[in-house]
């Protein structure tokens, strides 16, 4: 019992500095730090995550939670579960992985937010 505690606790510890570490490499490359933060949240949630839980996790505000979260969906790298039965405020998140490709979900991840980065690159805007 105390090795899977200590188990969960070392899994949880990962999560945590690779949620942090993406959002330092998405600050690098002109992203905001916590739409790098989320996007790296349900990359490694096992499970959709409501605005809530994100807000909660991250210790940040509904405006900023719902901004970003908007943005990662329109880019294709975060999608939206409405499960049946609920309504639109419990819109659950969770990470857009493509069917076709055959990657592992940090390249894909990698290649959606490189896509993004040049997207608004093109457009002439050097940071999003």
């Amino acid at each position: 019992m105390k090795q899977e505690n200590q188990a969960a606790a070392a899994l949880r510890e990962a999560g945590d500095e690779f949620v942090s570490q993406w959002g330092v490499i998405g600050n690098a490359w002109g992203i905001n730090r916590t739409m790098a933060q989320i996007h790296a949240l349900l990359i490694t949630a096992p499970a959709a995550l409501s605005t809530d839980e994100i807000m909660e996790e991250l210790k940040i505000s509904r405006g900023n939670a719902h901004s970003n979260l908007r943005d990662l969906v329109s880019w294709g790298l975060v999608r939206s579960v409405v499960r049946k039965g609920e309504c639109l405020e419990d819109v659950l998140y969770h990470h857009s992985r493509t069917p076709q490709t055959r990657t592992p979900s940090s390249a894909c991840c990698l290649k959606g937010m490189q896509r993004a980065h040049q997207r608004f690159a093109r457009r002439g805007r050097g940071r999003f």
